[in-house]
This record gives structure tokens, sequence and C-alpha cells, in this order.
């Protein structure tokens, strides 16, 4: 297990060059996330082209506008109707505070990956989105659906849980929410 001196030191390491940088790369899932945090879903659909836009600086930044990709082939707008499905009221509770850091955040799962499913949907006229995609572009929660996909992907495998091995780098074997997936 991994002390708080620890985290700190890892954390710091990662984020040095991004907290000495106002314009290095990682900033931009910063703003995107503030952007979207700042609002509520009204207020985001509201500002439809700029959180499309927010979006897709993000995913950018993070290499999802990559040659291979679909997004590639489209302007900022391609954002527009994933951004309506995640502000939609189906996907309210996923609004109401932090979530993926605390056991009880088990009870938004299913609603996590139904967001992940809808945001595919969104994306689907235009090309095949994958589970990464669907989980950069919900930023709020990504830790979270990360570790219940790889606990799911595991299982279909038939790998057991005893393997399981935490898909974030803050994340730890001796996760509580990571023992809790695998009941």
């Amino acid at each position: 297990m991994c002390s708080a001196k620890d985290l700190h030191q890892k954390v710091t390491a990662f984020y040095g060059r991004a907290a000495a940088d106002p314009h290095h790369r990682y900033r931009s899932w910063e703003h995107c996330y503030r952007f979207f945090r700042s609002r509520t879903r009204e207020g985001v659909v509201t500002e439809k082209d700029a959180a499309a836009l927010q979006l897709g600086f993000h995913l950018a930044s993070w290499g999802m506008y990559r040659g291979s990709s679909f997004l590639l082939q489209h302007a900022y707008t391609v954002h527009a109707g994933v951004v309506e499905r995640l502000a939609s009221p189906e996907f309210s509770p996923l609004w109401e505070k932090e979530v993926g850091s605390e056991v009880s955040d088990l009870r938004l799962v299913r609603l996590m990956l139904a967001a992940a499913a809808s945001v595919k949907e969104a994306y689907a006229p235009f090309g095949a989105a994958t589970d990464t995609l669907a989980t950069k572009v919900i930023p709020w929660h990504a830790c979270l659906l990360a570790r219940v996909r790889s606990v799911l992907h595991r299982r279909l495998q038939g790998i057991g849980p005893a393997v399981l091995v935490p898909q974030c780098s803050v994340c730890r074997e001796d996760d509580p929410i990571l023992h809790r997936l695998q009941e």
C-alpha cells in the first residue's frame, strides 16, 4: 500500500511539468473538467458549442484524434450529440456530486455504463467509439468506469478476480471499490 507521501510524490512527478506550464497539454483535461463541473446540465446544453469545443480539445490532447480515429475526419460539432446525451435528465445523478472515490458510488455503476453506451450511440453516425473514447468523454467518473470495465472484461474472459489489476494509476489492489466490484 502506498503511503500518503508516496502518493504525493507520484502525483507530483506525473503532474510536475503540467503544473509548471499553464499551457501544457495535460491542462486540457482540467479545462474540460472545470467547464462541465462548473455548470448545471442545463447550462452545458445552453453552451453546447463551447462544451463540444472543450471536449474536442481534451480528446485531441490525449491522442483521440490520431490518424485511425474517425474523429479526425470531423469538426468539433461531432461532440454536440454526446454533450446533449450526457446532460439529459437520465444521467442527472452523475452531475450531483464527484463520482468515483466512495464505495457508495457503486450504486451508480449501471448508470455510468449506460452513459458510456449512450456516448457510443451518439458517435455511431460518425464512427465506432471505443471504450477508451467513451471513458475519456465522461471525465467526472472515468476512473471508476475504467475499474468497472476492467472487472467486467476480466469476468467475461474467465479471469478470476484475484488477479484483477487496477486500470488507474491512483487505484490500489486493496481499493475497497475494487473489492466490492469483485463480490
